[in-house]
């Protein structure tokens, strides 16, 4: 007993002291409880390779968490199971200079041995082949499985991909930006690849292109845009599944009317097996979906290549469309329910075998329901049997409450929600809003181009519905009218005119509304110009008179009125005199102008039993 004990103290102060010289041999990194800390002392990763030094020490499993906030000369080998992480959103960048003749040629490389890591929270860039590199990348994966990148930006990497997979099995890519790349994500002789919740923009030659011997491969829930001209492209398409994804502007130009070439998802092989449900797809220059006379399935007869629940929106060409051999076959197409704006598919589209694609089972909006007062849905269902297209979460639709015109845009005067769609239902909440006493609304519309149409779906996917009077939410406030008007005071002969604006309880002006005006019992009709304001002129003479402003009740407003009282004044100011036979006291009179400024050294007559006398005004 004795023996095995000094041997295992032995060897235990043994590990202790290599462990310890391990560490000290770089000051810059921290071991705690298998997580080893790498500051950002060294941003230099050339001169002092802190996170080289820490992957080489590390042991397989152990957690390296990089604290500094940038780095250069980032070439970095991982070549064990590793959970490399930041928490700070680490910026790595390869050499600013020629990096030609070093041994990195990218920033993150993990080989064969790095089976089962982790690369989270970091931003890269590499723009060093500019200056004479060559094949850069920011994450570079080769012969490795079960590899996980997530939380990741890549910013550029001028003259190659973002993320370049080879051999790999098993690799899982979420939340991921990747933009201004050669291909934004390159992949060949790789299986089981995932790509969910990313964003994948503006790289030069797609953004996602899974190149020779690629099976099983999910896009999954991503955002994939103004990639320039292929959004995703396939030279091998083995079991794909494309779903509730953005795919949106992958083309040519970034203006779509301009652009002459482009496609959402561009197929160059044969077909084993592609899904594509659930997608905004959505002005890719020409095409949204595009197969090359290579696109022909393996399986004649059989279902390989279906498209079901997307929303296919201003294609130049095709919403679909699959290129003749030059013996004139193609592959077929099955389409089965999706809704389109503005599309025409390829005749080679099928939705079920010899059956032509005829419309009937397209997706249309459902009739807007009412969850509860002051909350409504809405469903896009195929329109032959109502089966919810559960797939489809990724358009936005917008929500109305009494849209006043048929402009499908949001006006300043509009109460309107944008919503996304969950598992092919839309649901918004207007409890907050505000309603009108009766005859309330709800428009919605799907995105697109083109009018509303409250009636039918002519123009674009759209529903009306009209809330009860009855189901108003509790609570909220009611929209009603208001007429200000003021007393008028003024003189004889003043074109000044007496007015009255409406408004609703929000301050807004209602135009092209009728008032009824009462004056000295008789009624005029006015119509409220843009500001709100009607007017009528008063030729009476001078005295006191009352005026009644009414504003009937309407679909949209509850009636209301005001009372003003309008008193004309006279220009003459003179009041009855009583003299004593030969009293020299004058009769006089003032006399004012119709703005009430005393009339001066003007020539005014009396007329006294019938004889006119002329007399000059004074001063006063």
């Amino acid at each position: 007993m004795k023996y095995k004990k000094t041997i295992l103290i032995f060897i235990s102060i043994f590990i202790l002291l290599s462990f310890s010289s391990a560490v000290m041999a770089d000051e810059n990194i921290t071991d705690v409880e298998n997580t080893i800390i790498v500051d950002g002392s060294s941003t230099n990763q050339m001169n002092e390779p802190t996170i080289q030094t820490a992957i080489n020490n590390a042991s397989a499993g152990d957690t390296i968490q990089i604290t500094g906030t940038k780095y250069e000369h980032c070439h970095i080998i991982v070549d064990k199971p590793l959970t490399i992480i930041s928490d700070v959103g680490t910026k790595m960048e390869t050499c600013p200079s020629n990096i030609k003749e070093s041994d990195g040629i990218g920033i993150f490389y993990f080989t064969e041995n790095a089976s089962g890591s982790v690369l989270s929270g970091f931003t890269f860039s590499n723009d060093a082949a500019k200056r004479g590199s060559v094949d850069p990348y920011a994450i570079y994966i080769n012969g490795a499985s079960n590899i996980e990148i997530t939380n990741c930006k890549i910013t550029e990497v001028s003259e190659g991909p973002g993320i370049c997979i080879i051999n790999g099995s098993n690799i899982n890519i979420n939340q991921v930006t990747v933009r201004k790349s050669v291909k934004g994500i390159s992949v060949s002789d790789s299986k089981n690849i995932n790509i969910t919740q990313s964003v994948i923009e503006r790289n030069s030659e797609a953004g996602i292109y899974f190149g020779g011997n690629v099976e099983s491969t999910n896009i999954v829930n991503n955002t994939i845009y103004l990639n320039n001209w292929k959004g995703i492209y396939y030279e091998s398409c083995v079991n794909s599944n494309i779903t509730s994804n953005n795919i949106t502007a992958n083309r040519d130009n970034s203006v779509q009317s301009r652009s002459t070439q482009g496609a959402g998802i561009f197929v160059n092989s044969t077909i084993e097996s592609l899904k594509v449900k659930g997608n905004n797809i959505f002005q890719n220059g020409n095409y949204g979906l595009y197969n090359t006379y290579l696109a022909v399935p393996t399986l004649i007869n059989e279902k390989v290549e279906e498209i079901d629940q997307n929303f296919f929106n201003q294609h130049l060409t095709r919403a679909v469309f699959t290129q003749q051999t030059a013996q004139g076959g193609t592959g077929i197409i099955y389409v089965e329910s999706n809704f389109y704006a503005y599309e025409q598919l390829c005749p080679s589209t099928y939705y079920e075998v010899g059956l032509l694609k005829d419309g009937t089972r397209d997706l249309v909006f459902n009739e807007i329901q009412e969850v509860s007062p002051g909350i409504y849905n809405v469903s896009i269902v195929r329109k032959d049997t109502g089966e919810i297209a559960e797939y489809l979460n990724t358009i936005d639709l917008t929500f109305f409450l009494n849209k006043a015109t048929t402009r499908a845009g949001i006006e300043s005067t509009d109460q309107a929600k944008i919503i996304r769609i969950v598992n092919g239902t839309g649901t918004v909440d207007f409890t907050d809003a505000r309603y009108k006493a009766k005859g309330n609304n709800i428009t919605a519309i799907s995105p697109g181009y083109g009018a509303i149409n409250f009636k039918s779906t002519a123009d674009r996917l759209s529903a009306f519905y009209e809330v009860p009077n009855s189901n108003i939410p509790n609570g909220t406030v009611v929209i009603e009218s208001e007429l200000i008007g003021n007393n008028l005071t003024k003189y004889f002969g003043s074109a000044t005119p007496y007015t009255v604006t409406l408004i609703d309880n929000d301050g807004n002006h209602l135009a092209n509304q009728t008032l009824i005006l009462n004056l000295n019992g008789r009624n005029y009709t006015r119509t409220t110009d843009e500001n709100g304001t009607a007017s009528i002129n008063i030729n009476f003479n001078p005295g006191e008179y009352t005026v009644t402003a009414t504003f009937e009740e309407t679909e949209d407003y509850p009636s209301s009125s005001i009372t003003n009282t309008i008193n004309i004044l006279s220009t003459i100011d003179s009041a009855d005199m009583t003299k004593m036979y030969r009293n020299a006291t004058p009769y006089s009179a003032t006399f004012y102008d119709i703005e009430g400024s005393i009339i001066k050294n003007q020539d005014v007559r009396f007329n006294i039993n019938g004889v006119m006398y002329t007399r000059t005004t004074d001063e006063n």
